[in-house]
């Protein structure tokens, strides 16, 4: 299984160092084993329930890391912590709507208004 994360050294200030670990597919294999058991009818009481339940949060873990890995990026690891600990403490709903908006600069927005 292939992990990858960011490493951001530093050599010089206060001499920290930053690790932004990309632990996403770890969900999504997990995500891929439930929905097989699904498919194969291996199911029991439960597979459906949990099986929303996963993909809920592996969407939640997925937003919180392209938000952490946006932050990095945008502030800088000195001044991306309250950036990030605001982010991931909203709750899920508000992250999916907020995420398109944070991630386009305000460009790109959900049409709350708007039903399928």
């Amino acid at each position: 299984m292939n992990h990858f994360g960011r490493l951001i050294i530093n050599v010089k200030g206060n001499g920290k160092s930053h690790f932004l670990w990309n632990g996403t597919e770890s969900y999504y294999k997990k995500l891929r084993l439930a929905y097989k058991d699904i498919q194969d009818d291996n199911i029991n009481e439960y597979s459906h329930f949990s099986f929303f339940i996963l993909c809920a949060a592996t969407l939640e873990y997925s937003l919180n890391y392209v938000i952490a890995d946006y932050c990095l990026n945008t502030y800088g690891p000195e001044k991306c912590k309250p950036y990030i600990e605001g982010y991931t403490s909203l709750n899920f709903k508000k992250k999916i709507l907020m995420t398109p908006s944070i991630l386009s600069n305000g460009e790109l927005i959900f049409n709350e208004d708007k039903t399928a």
